[in-house]
């Protein structure tokens, strides 16, 4: 019988890097073998792979033989949005000029990407089916106008086909447990934050307003939604969990979180180090007015 794939979907902004981390420290543990698809030349899908990390919305279980199962994490909508506008930033794939106000006024009608990458796993539509990431809301074909609706009921039927088990960025030792007990892991890896992004003092100078939290809201509606329903089972599978390991979930949590502040400061301090010279920190400032 031929082994199952377990399936990481890592969509933007969602803590998708510190899963995968999560998921590649286990493999070192249980010498298990994980791959990326599409393929590479560091990490190939070979017939000893289990765990399988797609950063992209491609239902892989229609070219194989072998059965799948997804999981992925999601977050707070307004979170992610913003979250997302600041990523961008950051890295220089969106104009420094373009301010939050101008990235939230140019979200479609319909937005709801964690929706959309969900439900792509399950849909017959072609055009939702990539290789690579749709980055903006701007990729051509992927955003198409859909109805809440139908958009609800599309990720409604992937979710419940795909993904048993779908964790919170906001509750990730959490979900570290209930991924590690789903999968019958014996150790869990501490889990931390890969891709923070931790230069507030410099890049997060704007706070979302009361207006642009209404229009991230009203162009997410299917994402809230979402969020809310698997909140709620996310508490309902916990209860099994909590009873079974509750005493560790709470050791584990702190430990999590102190190995966390501890990397937070060391980056802050190293950013704070590299602030202070005068030539990098003017090479940063043009960076971003240019």
């Amino acid at each position: 019988m031929t082994k199952p794939f377990y399936v990481h979907l890592g969509i933007v902004r969602t803590g998708s890097s510190s899963v995968r981390r999560l998921v590649r420290e286990y493999c070192q543990i249980s010498q298990e073998t994980c791959s990326h698809y599409p393929e590479t030349e560091q990490e190939p899908i070979m017939d000893q792979t289990k765990y399988l990390f797609m950063e992209c919305p491609f239902p892989f279980h229609r070219g194989t033989g072998r059965s799948c199962q997804y999981f992925t994490t999601i977050r707070n909508p307004i979170d992610s949005v913003i979250s997302e506008y600041f990523f961008y930033l950051e890295r220089q794939e969106i104009d420094p000029s373009v301010s939050l106000d101008d990235y939230i006024s140019a979200l479609p009608r319909s937005y709801n990407k964690q929706a959309r990458w969900i439900a792509a796993i399950n849909s017959e539509d072609s055009d939702l089916h990539r290789t690579d990431q749709p980055r903006t809301m701007c990729e051509d074909g992927f955003y198409k106008d859909i109805s809440d609706q139908e958009l609800l009921m599309q990720v409604q039927v992937s979710a419940q086909k795909h993904f048993p088990v779908i964790g919170l960025l906001e509750r990730m030792e959490e979900t570290a447990f209930l991924l590690a007990n789903h999968l019958g892991w014996q150790r869990v890896p501490y889990v931390s934050r890969m891709n923070p992004s931790f230069r507030q003092a410099v890049i997060k100078k704007e706070k979302p307003t009361e207006l642009q939290i209404s229009k991230i809201q009203e162009c997410n509606k299917v994402d809230i939604l979402l969020y809310g329903a698997v909140e709620q089972n996310f508490n309902q599978q916990m209860i099994r969990v909590k009873s079974q390991f509750g005493p560790l979930l709470e050791t584990y949590s702190i430990a999590c979180k102190e190995k966390d502040d501890e990397m937070m400061a060391k980056r802050e301090n190293v950013f704070q180090k590299i602030k202070d010279l005068p030539t990098q920190n003017s090479v940063h400032q043009n960076l971003l007015i240019r």
